[in-house]
Formats: structure tokens, sequence, C-alpha cells
């Protein structure tokens, strides 16, 4: 993911994953300041209720503070995905906080893919 507007107090992107409760596998590359895994019943922060719920699926964040303009900051995971899938469901949403409180999104909504195949590489970069 890169920052393409100003310098940012902090971010982070979240992949979810709706069909899983947890993995085996692992982060393989970070470059983010912190990796945190969430399962059931992890406790995680939603903002539109803006207090902490309860997890319902996993959900991995990579999270850093001080954010540059123009720096990207990328993780790479490995999933064993269970066999009795068809396909796989990834959410995928990420966060800049600009001073002053101001936010960015990618996208507005989470966005959602449907993978057939085990291996995926993307990059997201704000506008």
């Amino acid at each position: 993911m890169t920052n393409l507007g100003g310098d940012a107090e902090m971010g982070g992107l979240t992949l979810s994953f709706p069909q899983l409760k947890d993995i085996r596998g692992g982060v393989e590359r970070n470059r983010f300041d912190k990796i945190t895994k969430y399962s059931p019943p992890d406790r995680i922060y939603n903002r539109r209720v803006k207090r902490k719920i309860e997890s319902k699926y996993l959900m991995i964040e990579g999270w850093n503070g001080r954010w540059r303009s123009r720096d990207s900051r990328e993780f790479s995971i490995e999933i064993d995905v269970p066999t009795e899938l068809d396909y796989l469901i990834i959410n995928v949403r990420g966060v800049l906080r600009y001073r002053g409180g101001e936010m960015a999104y990618i996208p507005r909504e989470s966005l959602k893919w449907r993978i057939n195949k085990i291996s995926m590489s993307t990059r997201f970069k704000f506008l």
C-alpha cells in the first residue's frame, strides 16, 4: 500500500477472511511496524460503533506509525486453505490517519474478493 497523499500520522492494511476462524501458515514478509492476527473471540475496534467488538472471523492487520508521503508498506502471508472450500473470500481495507484526525480509507467500503487460486498478489495506492 502506497501513501500518495501528504505525510500521515499512522495507517494500516487489513485482510479479513469471513470463512476462517484461524489459519495455519503465517507472515512471510513484513514492512509494517506491527502485524497482528485476530481470531474469535478477540476484540477489535469498530469505527462505526466506536467501540471494541468481538471478532467473528480471522483478520490480519499491518499497522504503521508515521507514514510519509510516497512511502509503501506491505506484508505477505501464506495460508493453508481448507480443502472443503471451493473458493476463499478476502476482505481488504486500508486506512491512513492524517494530522488533525482526517482519515483516508481505501476503498470507502471494504473490498471483497472471491479467490479460486491459493496464491495471489496485489498492490493498493492511496490517491
